[in-house]
Parts: C-alpha cells; structure tokens; sequence
C-alpha cells in the first residue's frame, strides 16, 4: 500500500508546478500590458474604471487626454498624471 502523505506530497508539488507557471503567464502577461504606451477605449476604461460611456462624454468635452487617430488613444504616463492631479488628499 502507497503512503498516504508521500501521495499529499506529490500532489502538494504538482499543484506547486502549477502555480509557479500561472504567475510566470500573468507576470508576462503584465509586463506586455504595461509596455504599450497607449491605450484603445477599452484598456482605457479599465485602468481608468470608468465606463466607456463617461470616456466619450469626457474626451467631448475635452476633460481627459487623448489622441484621435482614427479611434481614440490614450497615453498610458498621461492618463496616470489625468487621475494624479484628481485626487485629493485628506
């Protein structure tokens, strides 16, 4: 009869395996994500939290940086200066 923990064990470092290569696709994953300099509507609305609705209506009023190239785009380093001078310290 196997042992019942030298069993635990194997699978205890198969699951370990397993998440190590899940956080090396993530952290990848990230990296790629922040390596872009500029954002389309959707990753825009995302690192911003705001919905695309409240993007459109702002970018018309020209309340938040952005280029119009045939779509819109959103510098990375300008949005996080945008949602920087916005806040407000307690």
């Amino acid at each position: 009869m196997n042992n019942p923990f030298e069993e635990i064990k194997n699978q205890l470092d198969s699951i370990h395996l397993e998440l190590n290569e899940l956080r090396s696709v993530l952290t990848s994953k990230h990296e790629q994500n922040n390596s872009k300099p500029y954002l389309g509507l959707d990753e825009a609305s995302e690192f911003t939290g705001l919905s695309k609705s409240t993007i459109y209506r702002l970018t018309s009023q020209k309340q938040i940086p952005h280029i119009k190239r045939g779509r819109l785009l959103f510098n990375r380093a300008e949005l996080t200066s945008w949602i920087q001078a916005g806040s407000k310290t307690i």
